[in-house]
C-alpha cells in the first residue's frame, strides 16, 4: 500500500486537474457527466468540494466515532451563499455556466483538505465509515481515490479524458475490493471473477460467497475474466462508461449479479 505522501501527491494533483476540466468545461452544464447522469458539471464541483469539506472537518477535529454533523458545523464547513447552498440540496441549473467562484470555492477546499491531512499522523484515530480503519490514513487514501474518479467525470464532460496514473489506480481497485465492498457487504453464491490489468498493475481474484466477499492477489481462472488497463478496471467498477477498452470474457451474468449485489446493498 503506498504511504502517505503518495496519496498527498495524488490529492493535490488531480484536484488541481478537477479545477483545469471544470474551468475548461464550465459552458457545458447542459451535458449530463457521463459516469454520474443525474448531475451536471456544477452538481459534480457542488459534489468533490463539499466532500473535501466534510472530510477536513472531520480529520481537523479528529471526531471519532464517526457521526452525522450538526447544522452548525455543515454551515461552518461549507461556507455557500444560500443560492449555491439550495443547488446543493436541490440540484444546479442546467441553463447557466458553472460560476467560476464556485471553481475557486473547490480550490480553497482542497487545499485545506490537503494540508490536514499532511499534517495528521496515518495512524491517528478518526472516526470513519469503515469499521475495520478508523485513522486519519484511511482518509488520506479515499480522498485521493475520490479525487481521480472524479477528475475523470470532469473531463469526461468535454471528452478529453486523461488516465488515471497506473499505481494509484492499482491500489483503487484494491480499495474497491478490499474496502468498498465488504462495507456494501456484497456477496454472491460463490462466483469468482479474475481482474487482470493489462498494464501490469496487478491480478485480483474476487469470490462472492453467501456471507460476503473474498480477494487474493493471483492468476487464476475464475467464472468471469475482466481485462483492461488498471485505469479502465477501476472506472469500470466505479461503473463509469469504458466502452470496450475492458474486455469480459466468461458468464457475463456473473458481471451482472455483481453490480446487482452492490446497487442492493
Amino acid at each position: 500500500m503506498p504511504d502517505t505522501s503518495f496519496y498527498l501527491d495524488a490529492l493535490r494533483r488531480e484536484s488541481a486537474d478537477f479545477a483545469t476540466a471544470a474551468r475548461r468545461n464550465a459552458e457545458r452544464t447542459d451535458v449530463p457527466v457521463p459516469g454520474c447522469p443525474d448531475w451536471n458539471l456544477t452538481d459534480l464541483v457542488l459534489h468533490l468540494g463539499g466532500v473535501h469539506r466534510h472530510v477536513n472537518f472531520r480529520v481537523r477535529n479528529r471526531i471519532y466515532p464517526f457521526r452525522s454533523f450538526t447544522p452548525e458545523e455543515l454551515g461552518e464547513m461549507m461556507e455557500l451563499s444560500e443560492e449555491y447552498a439550495a443547488w446543493d440540496e436541490t440540484g444546479a441549473p442546467r441553463d447557466r455556466p458553472l460560476p467560476g467562484d464556485l471553481v475557486v470555492w473547490f480550490e480553497e477546499g482542497a487545499s485545506r483538505l490537503a494540508a490536514t491531512l499532511e499534517e495528521a499522523p496515518p495512524d491517528e484515530q478518526v472516526g470513519t465509515w469503515f469499521e475495520l480503519n478508523q485513522t486519519a490514513g484511511f482518509w488520506q487514501r479515499r480522498m485521493a481515490q475520490e479525487v481521480s474518479v472524479h477528475r475523470w467525470d470532469a473531463q469526461s464532460v468535454g471528452g478529453d479524458t486523461k488516465p488515471i496514473e497506473r499505481e494509484l489506480a492499482a491500489d483503487g481497485v484494491d480499495e474497491v475490493l478490499d474496502v468498498m465492498l465488504p462495507a456494501d457487504e456484497a456477496h454472491g453464491e460463490g462466483e469468482s471473477i479474475h481482474f487482470h490489468s493489462t498494464d501490469n498493475a496487478g491480478e485480483w481474484l474476487l469470490r462472492l460467497e453467501p456471507d460476503g466477499s473474498l480477494v487474493t492477489h493471483e492468476h487464476a481462472r475464475g467464472d468471469v475474466a475482466v481485462r483492461g488497463t488498471a485505469s479502465d478496471l477501476l472506472l469500470y467498477l466505479w461503473g463509469r462508461p469504458v466502452g470496450d477498452r475492458v474486455d469480459v470474457l466468461g458468464d457475463q451474468t456473473v458481471m451482472d449479479r455483481f453490480f446487482a449485489s452492490v446497487d442492493e446493498s
